[in-house]
Formats: structure tokens, sequence, C-alpha cells
């Protein structure tokens, strides 16, 4: 999204700040504005059985397009895991921007492409098992691993921390990872990216 449009969008909505563990919206509730998250970082997830984190949003990012746009209720539930600043814009600015705004159409298209992406990502996430997820999240966090808490890994891999810590010991007894204070180190990415083929 560009800076200078993400800019006129702040100025056509209404910004408010959130706090952490803030809920956004809920599962099931009707849509009544679009959501543009413009800083921190949100987490959409589902209740069945256990809750189930489906995916993770840093700034700028349209939340909840779709069912705004179709008038559904919202799929599943959204909350700030951190602070957050989302610039809020009511359905009628919503509408009047798709009949007259082909920047704001494009914005929207390229942005539904990319939760279409992301869903692919998430079919084939979970049809991996659970060795194989951790050893590709991993690999593709690698820069940020010293900031992750076990706990946060295991709600992204929408897994129980007690079957996470069996694949971590098991990884570490094969030279794989280190962990110290909770936190991961990678030793042998070769061996890690083997498990991904």
């Amino acid at each position: 999204m560009q800076t200078n449009y993400l800019e006129i969008l702040c100025q056509k909505g209404c910004k408010k700040h959130y706090s952490k563990g803030k809920i956004v919206f809920f599962e099931g509730e009707l849509p009544k504005k679009l959501f543009i998250l413009i800083s921190g970082d949100l987490r959409i997830y589902k209740n069945t059985q256990k809750e189930i984190t489906l995916h993770k949003f840093s700034p700028p990012s349209l939340i909840a397009e779709m069912p705004t746009f179709l008038s559904l209720p919202y799929p599943a539930s959204c909350e700030c895991v951190s602070e957050c600043e989302i610039v809020e814009l009511g359905l009628k600015e919503f509408k009047t921007l798709l009949k007259n705004d082909h920047n704001f159409n494009l914005l929207l298209i390229a942005s539904l492409f990319n939760k279409i992406k992301i869903l692919e990502e998430i079919i084939i996430k979970n049809s991996q098992k659970l060795e194989n997820r951790l050893a590709s999240f991993i690999i593709n966090k690698e820069n940020s691993l010293e900031t992750l808490t076990q706990k946060s890994i295991a709600i992204s891999l929408n897994t129980s921390q007690e079957a996470l810590s069996r694949i971590l010991k098991n990884f570490k007894s094969k030279g794989y990872i280190s962990t110290q204070k909770g936190k991961i180190k990678i030793l042998n990415k070769e061996a890690l990216l083997a498990l991904l083929e």
C-alpha cells in the first residue's frame, strides 16, 4: 500500500488506537466498517474446540475486506497482539470509494489476491506434519527467533506447547538446534531444510 495513498485513506476514515489484547471484531458479527491497520500487529483466529490462529497481519493492511464488501458475517475474530492504530472507514465511504476511485479498487484487488496466497499457505502448512511445519517456521523466522517465545510459536503453528516441546527436544538431540532461556538457535540449517523436501 503506497504511503501517500494510505494518508488519503486515513483522512477519509477515523483513526483509532487499540490496546494490546483488544478485540477488533468477533466471528459472526456483521461488518459496519472497513479496517485499515497502520501500526501494530493483528491476529485473525477461530474458536472451534480450541483456538486456532489463522494469520497475523502487519501494517499496512486492509483487514476483512471480503466480508465487508459482500456484507457477510466475519468468518473469524480479530485481536490486537500489540498496541495498534487502525483507520476505520464507514460502509458509505467504502462504497463511494469502490464506485469512484480506481486506485482504491486496484488496492482492494491486490489485497484480496494476497489473502488468497495466505489461504494457500495455510492449507499447505496444515497438511504438513508438525515436525515439517516447525522446521519451516524456524528457517523462515531465523532472524527473529531470539524474540519469539515457545508459546507464541505454538500459537502460530496451531499446536500445544507440549507437542512443540517434544519436537524441539527431538531437534536438540539431533543437533539441529539449541535452546537457551526458551529461545531457539539454529545449529544445522541443512538438516532442517532436508525435512522440507
